[in-house]
């Protein structure tokens, strides 16, 4: 199923249509959704573009006022199965991006800190724990549908909170417009996703670094930085000690249990 939106103009007592216009404007798509996220989801806050990852760079990348990350990649002239594997690639470069990393991407787009954007745009202090969980948004022109394809199995079989949204061109004499179409409902994507996922526990956290061979490097690290700091922060594979720092939270250390091996150590950031 593809899909197909159209336009009319209520003239009088007629309905004149709007054809959709050809244009080459993803790149203009993407300074739009930059500049007005609301025409996206007014409840985004875009804190850096262009942003290197392992995996090359993510064209936006944003926070929801739960301060969880959401990737925004554009398809551009990408193949369905392209668009679709390079979004997941990137969702599992930053799946374990600190606060740390949050903060300097932020630093690098918008030239302050975290904690202030955040509070600025959502009226909130910043949450203890960030990028509990991620999301991936596609954003198109238009869809095919092996892509559609793709994505309703990956949110409805296996509840990965991805979805894709498209914009179609409108050109006339009135003006331009654009019209905003998401693929599936945002409210079935977050819910089906939010049964799927939650922070790990700490006994949760150390079950993976004794899986690993690294329970006693990882019973030293909690102790002594413990003695140090007590705020503690968790994801579902990551758990960091944070403090303020010039008025910002910081990430003084990141603890990987999936990442370690008992040859290589305790990985830590």
């Amino acid at each position: 199923m593809t899909l197909d939106v159209k336009l009319w103009r209520v003239a009088s007592e007629r309905l004149e249509t709007i054809d959709a216009a050809s244009l080459d404007y993803e790149e203009r798509l993407e300074d739009w959704i930059c500049k007005e996220i609301e025409i996206l989801n007014g409840e985004l806050l875009v804190i850096g573009r262009q942003v290197s990852v392992a995996g090359g760079a993510i064209d936006l990348l944003a926070v929801d006022q739960e301060a969880n990350l959401v990737i925004i990649e554009l398809k551009r002239d990408k193949t369905p199965r392209d668009v679709v594997a390079q979004a997941l690639d990137y969702a599992a470069c930053i799946k374990d991006f600190g606060l740390e990393d949050i903060e300097n991407a932020t630093q690098d787009h918008l030239q302050k800190s975290f904690e202030e954007a955040f509070s600025e745009k959502f009226d909130r202090e910043l949450p203890e724990s960030v990028n509990g969980h991620h999301r991936i948004l596609i954003v198109a022109s238009s869809l095919d549908s092996i892509t559609q394809r793709i994505l309703r199995y990956l949110a409805d079989t296996h509840g990965v909170d991805i979805n894709a949204a498209t914009f179609t061109y409108f050109k006339s004499e009135q003006g331009e417009f654009v019209v905003r179409s998401f693929l599936l409902s945002e409210d079935v994507v977050r819910s089906t996703s939010n049964k799927r996922r939650r922070y790990a526990t700490e006994d949760e956290l150390r079950e993976m670094a004794v899986e690993h061979g690294v329970a006693d490097l990882w019973d030293v690290a909690i102790s002594k930085f413990s003695d140090i700091i007590d705020k503690k922060n968790r994801s579902m594979s990551t758990l960091w000690f944070s403090r303020k720092i010039n008025d910002s939270n910081r990430a003084v250390m990141s603890l990987f249990p999936q990442e370690s091996s008992a040859s290589r150590g305790l990985a830590v950031n």
